[in-house]
């Protein structure tokens, strides 16, 4: 099939785009209706296209990304410069910040805007796009973290039947096919279906880290004889894959050399990660009259896991932690937690609609959303001391299973009342108002009853903006957002405030965001845009205190630090019938701590001195793509080249503003050549890939853990990927 024109937004902003139509687009959350720009109201509940929101949105397809191999979520979001790994490593569940804010992967992350858990790997043969969210999480999601949130975005049915196939190798010997069917059928064509495969046997560059994974989803949908439309959706991934665990600094103060190929989980006992996700939703949309309609959606996921890994950390004998011996050497320990069961159910039910007021028109969400999500765990988990090994080399080690630390259940039920408006008096200005209010329970215990604590805890999340339009795509918006995060202090022994609930600690955000297209006669399209944040967080932190005069304890305080995260992102897009498409976003983000209640008191950690910088936070980020047509429109070269700048890995206590270690910038060069074949009856396109292109070594992220661990994740090493897709 021809190619034909869309929008695809990224950060907020809307570049002009090359897609095939055999990417068939989701259908819009509006009543039989399609199109990218309106993929964004399942999230954040207005039907305006994504360039007319006063939101920083990212749209990110899968299907161009994995032009370049991407598979995993990390490589799809690695695409936003506002991204930035968090504690990432293969064979595990991702984790990630935005805007250098480490999110919940338990309350910021949707599936066609219902809250799902993270603690899966994610498969993307059926999500049709993925959406960024920037900040305003609270607007949208009640209790959660502040820096944003991040929606999958599901296949549909179009109005065209889908038939492909594809078939792709790619480093060490991963073989991958996968399948997308879709139709309508009936007289009138009311009943549409989209079903999606997928089969993977990994085998990545890492050493020693086999896996594999099967997928399967359906999707119907109804056009009821009342104008409504019924939607069903069910997606089962199974998945398992040993996983590599990170390396840590040597002697607890240097950088090792970086090994991109070393898993030090490669003990004759080590066994996969394995994780097996059920989904389900249902959704329901009835028109009522010309001008309102009512929503009704419900979703329930189900995760089972059972983690295991043979986990370096520490060195014991040399008194260091976090980190490792100073030659390299490290503890060991048999880690094992099986049978872990995360549950997720949401119902939400809306009413919107538009009506007109003293010359004001309003387009009006009242909303209502119940959630519970619990994780129920076996008894008891297996983290014991085997030995030590080494960096540099493999130490085997006997194992030990024996299941001896408690694990705890959580519980945490929500409900949310939104309300959002926006009013126009039909000129270029627009204001955006809403609110969310949310009431959480939640309990913790051990698996036998002991060291329980419940909560409940209710409280109000408003957002405000004001956007300015003119004709020629120029957009303008100020906006004014605030967030709500919760949390209890563990209930341990070691804590003198053991089981508190804390106060609800409140962010708060402010955005400016200015967009302009324009076009010339000699062909030449462009679109600029310019976005200003500011997020001021507060979190907990712990300190020593001494009780009856001689036992030291921890005191968890709340809204102890409060770290600033402001910045700046460019977005630019240039396209030219000659010269192709160039797209180039960058980020320059400033993260620090603005304020500290415990600076100076025994025990402070050095980030809760005013002016420290934030862990593993780059200070800037550039990402350039170049889509080129070359020799005739049947061929394509791409090329993605991002930088990254230097992370602070431990802060200096003389002066927290230099590190005393960080990270070096690194770069790194993608490429990807294809070629569209045309026969008869089928159309054939055929890549060939390359990641990592001058197969630079450099260690990608340096998360600390809540625990204080410290961990470093290399840049996966060169690989190639070739695949075939067809079309008939």
């Amino acid at each position: 099939m021809p190619a034909k024109k869309t929008h695809q937004c990224l950060s907020g902003l809307c570049l002009l785009a090359l897609v095939s139509t055999s990417d068939a687009q989701p259908q819009r959350l509006e009543i039989r209706s399609s199109g990218l720009q309106h993929q964004a109201e399942g999230l954040t509940g207005f039907s305006d296209s994504i360039e007319k929101l006063p939101f920083s949105i990212n749209l990110i397809s899968p299907e161009l990304l994995r032009d370049f191999g991407a598979t995993s979520l990390s490589e799809v979001l690695r695409s936003d410069p506002a991204v930035s790994d968090a504690y990432n490593t293969l064979g595990y569940p991702e984790n990630f910040a935005i805007r250098g804010l480490l999110i919940d992967p338990r309350l910021n992350y949707r599936r066609d805007g219902m809250p799902v858990n993270g603690h899966a790997p994610i498969a993307f043969e059926n999500k049709a796009s993925v959406l960024v969210l920037k900040g305003a999480s609270g607007m949208f999601a009640g209790s959660s973290s502040p820096g944003g949130m991040v929606d999958f975005v599901l296949k549909r049915p179009g109005n065209q039947p889908i038939r492909s196939a594809e078939f792709s190798l790619s480093e060490r010997g991963t073989r991958y096919v996968s399948a997308d069917f879709a139709d309508r059928v009936g007289e009138s064509r009311s009943l549409g279906y989209r079903i999606n495969l997928a089969a993977e046997q990994r085998r990545p560059m890492a050493e020693k880290a086999p896996g594999d994974r099967q997928f399967f989803s359906g999707f119907l949908d109804w056009r009821v004889p009342t104008g409504g439309l019924l939607e069903w959706h069910f997606e089962r991934h199974a998945y398992s894959q040993i996983s590599v665990p990170g390396a840590s600094l040597l002697g607890g103060t240097s950088l090792p050399p970086v090994l991109p190929r070393r898993n030090m989980n490669d003990q004759n006992w080590s066994q996969p990660f394995e994780s097996q996700e059920t989904a389900s939703a249902l959704r329901f949309v009835q028109p009522l009259g010309k001008d309102w309609a009512i929503k009704a959606h419900h979703a329930v996921q189900s995760i089972r896991t059972d983690d295991r890994l043979a986990f370096p950390d520490g060195c014991f004998r040399e008194g260091i932690y976090p980190g490792f011996c100073a030659h390299g050497d490290a503890d060991l320990y048999d880690y094992r937690s099986l049978n872990e069961r995360r549950l997720t159910q949401a119902s939400s039910l809306q009413l919107e609609g538009k009506l007109a007021t003293g010359g004001l028109s309003h387009q009006v969400l009242v909303g209502f959303r119940a959630s519970r999500l619990s994780e129920q765990l076996e008894p008891a988990q297996a983290y014991n001391f085997v030995g030590e090994t080494n960096y540099f080399r493999t130490v085997i080690l006997p194992a030990d299973p024996s299941a001896t630390y408690p694990n705890r259940n959580r519980f945490l039920a929500t409900q949310e009342w939104s309300v959002q408006d926006r009013i126009s008096s039909g000129g270029p200005m627009v204001l955006w108002l809403g609110a969310r209010h949310s009431a959480i329970r939640g309990d913790s215990r051990l698996s036998d009853g002991s060291e329980a604590t419940a909560f409940e805890q209710g409280f109000t999340s408003p957002f405000a903006a004001i956007s300015y339009e003119t004709q020629g795509f120029q957009h303008a918006y100020l906006s004014y957002a605030e967030g709500v995060e919760t949390e209890v202090v563990p209930n341990r022994p070691l804590y003198s405030n053991a089981g508190a609930l804390l106060a609800a600690q409140r962010s708060k955000q402010w955005e400016a965001s200015f967009r302009k297209s324009w076009s010339s006669e000699a062909g030449l399209q462009g679109v600029l845009g310019i976005t200003l944040f500011r997020i001021d967080r507060p979190s907990a932190a712990d300190v020593k205190v001494v009780i009856d005069g001689a036992d030291e304890a921890l005191r968890r305080i709340p809204a102890a630090i409060v770290a600033r995260h402001q910045g700046l992102e460019l977005q630019a897009n240039l396209r030219s019938s000659s010269l192709g498409q160039f797209q180039w976003t960058a980020q320059r983000l400033y993260a620090e701590t603005l304020k500290s209640l415990i600076e100076g008191q025994e025990g402070a950690p050095l980030q809760a001195r005013a002016g420290a910088a934030v862990i593993n936070v780059a200070p800037w980020t550039v990402h350039l793509l170049h889509r080129w047509p070359i020799a005739n429109p049947d061929w394509q070269w791409q090329n993605r080249i991002y930088a990254v700048g230097s992370k602070p890995v431990l802060l200096a206590s003389e002066s927290v503003q230099d590190p005393a270690l960080s990270l070096p910038s690194r770069w790194q060069w993608d490429s990807a050549l294809h070629w569209q074949q045309k026969l008869p009856q089928m159309r054939l396109r055929w890549t060939l890939a390359v990641s990592n292109l001058l197969d630079r070594a450099d260690w990608r992220e340096a998360p600390t853990q809540s625990w204080g661990g410290t961990y470093l994740f290399p840049v996966q090493p060169r690989s190639f990927r070739f695949s075939v897709q067809a079309h008939w």
